[in-house]
């Protein structure tokens, strides 16, 4: 029997002779072309690749059984090849040995394929299809009325790809690239979703805490030299996720800082130029737009903004931020402020594009030069505590065992040119002093926030328009760290 029917029974001789006069005027019909056609059905191809139906369809797309031969067809089968030569009519169709056609599977996914015979057997009509690409012992006979095969229409005479098409709706032909760009499409939408939503459980909230300003000043041997600046900033910060729909909803990252100590720049209690708060969508959380998150982390890049980007960015500072979380509290806590969430802030000046002189291996080129580094600690507060001026006492002091280093090294691994700030409360940065054109680089997070060890990396590409590779988080627990 064929895959997919049942084996019949064994008929005993006493059984045997009335089926056969049962069938005999059937099979003389048969023999000279006589036969009522079985059930008509179509097979409905959706736009999108995983989803199918099976419609009732109108007389002219039933499935018909023929013993004319078609014309010749384009493979190299012979024309109605097979045992018996035969060929069957599907929506309009004629399909016989060589036809291309498409098959259904039981998962819904569609599949190029050839049919390689077609049989006619007491009144039913089946077709043998070898897959495309696959073992000829993956070849399988279907009924012709199953609704799982679809005749493939023709590529056109100038262009090469194949095309499918929705039958039955009216629609026009969709080529297979154009299905591949919206299968694309759909994952980069799931893909985006994910990080938005990552973003947002980790650090929804409004966040209060204190903010520690180094600026270049001088130089370092070869390079420039980061000098942590005389005042100390209260800073406070908020991610405001707003809308349920998938098409409206957005997430604000915004920050105002002003100084609680003496600064030789102005008195006490001076604003900190403060930056415009970062509205996103999800479908801006990807890399081209310099956005993304991942565990208790995210990246964001304030300067350039997309607009920036389009219309040239080389005269735009570039302002990235990288932040890590971690949990006081329950991990399964009903909100941010129930776990006792804190969390270090980092963010990074880079001035516009800027000539620069020849680079060990490299020649003269264009690089972003590091202006300044902003360390915000901070602690996540209830909404009606989020204007109180009482700040919490981790949040405000410095105190605590410098950073160790990095964790996994492998991030700035042949690297140059690159500065490291161990700052108190176990928090390490290493940065390059320039990020040059078409060199790739790493700024690199490593926060021991006592229980956790959290190592942030944010891999540049070589265009540094705000962009980036990838953000990569590891994390290490109890015995796991290591100094």
């Amino acid at each position: 029997p064929r895959p997919g029917r049942l084996p019949g029974r064994a008929l005993s001789s006493d059984r045997m002779w009335p089926r056969l006069a049962m069938w005999l005027p059937l099979a003389l019909l048969v023999a000279h072309g006589f036969v009522l056609p079985p059930p008509p059905r179509i097979a409905v191809l959706s736009r999108w690749p995983h989803t199918a139906a099976f419609l009732s369809a109108s007389p002219a797309s039933r499935v018909v059984a023929s013993a004319a031969l078609p014309p010749e067809p384009e493979s190299g089968f012979p024309p109605g090849g097979g045992a018996g030569g035969a060929s069957v009519t599907i929506d309009g169709n004629v399909v016989c040995a060589g036809s291309d056609v498409i098959v259904g599977d039981e998962h819904g996914s569609w599949w190029t394929a050839v049919v390689v015979d077609v049989r006619r057997a007491s009144g039913d009509v089946d077709i043998l299809v070898h897959y495309n690409g696959c073992d000829p012992a993956s070849d399988e006979w279907l009924a012709a009325d199953s609704g799982r095969v679809v005749p493939s229409p023709r590529a056109s005479a100038d262009t090469s790809e194949e095309t499918w098409r929705d039958v039955g709706e009216g629609l026009d032909p969709v080529t297979d690239a154009e299905l591949l760009e919206q299968l694309r499409d759909e994952r980069q939408a799931v893909i985006d979703q994910w990080q938005y939503n990552t973003l947002c459980a980790a650090h929804s909230g409004e966040w209060a805490g204190s903010l520690t300003r180094y600026d270049t000043s001088g130089r370092d041997g070869a390079g420039p030299r980061l000098e942590v600046g005389e005042a100390l900033f209260a800073v406070s910060s908020a991610v405001r996720p707003v809308g349920d729909l998938a098409a409206t909803r957005t997430v604000t990252l915004s920050e105002s800082a002003a100084a609680s100590s003496p600064d030789p720049a102005g008195p006490e209690g001076t604003a900190r130029l403060a930056r415009s708060p970062l509205c996103l969508a999800p479908r801006e959380m990807r890399a081209t737009f310099g956005h993304m998150a991942v565990g208790s982390a995210y990246t964001c890049a304030h300067s350039p903004t997309t607009a920036e980007r389009v219309s040239g960015s080389e005269g735009v500072p570039l302002v990235i931020e990288i932040a890590v979380s971690h949990s006081l509290g329950v991990a399964a806590a009903a909100s941010p402020a129930a776990a006792q969430l804190q969390r270090v802030r980092c963010t990074f000046g880079y001035s516009a594009l800027v000539d620069v002189g020849q680079a060990p291996g490299a020649g003269a080129g264009r690089a972003r030069k590091i202006e300044w580094v902003e360390i915000s600690r901070e602690t996540v507060l209830a909404l009606q505590s989020s204007s109180s001026a009482e700040l919490p006492s981790w949040a405000t002091s410095l105190a605590g065992e410098a950073g160790k280093g990095l964790y996994d090294p492998e991030a700035q691994r042949g690297a140059s040119g690159l500065y490291s700030l161990y700052c108190p409360g176990g928090l390490t940065i290493v940065l390059p002093t320039q990020l040059r054109e078409g060199v790739s680089a790493a700024v690199s997070v490593d926060w021991d926030a006592g229980g956790m060890r959290y190592q942030a990396d944010r891999k540049f590409g070589g265009s540094h328009d705000g962009s980036l590779l990838a953000l990569e988080l590891t994390e290490a627990e109890g015995s796991d760290q290591r100094d």
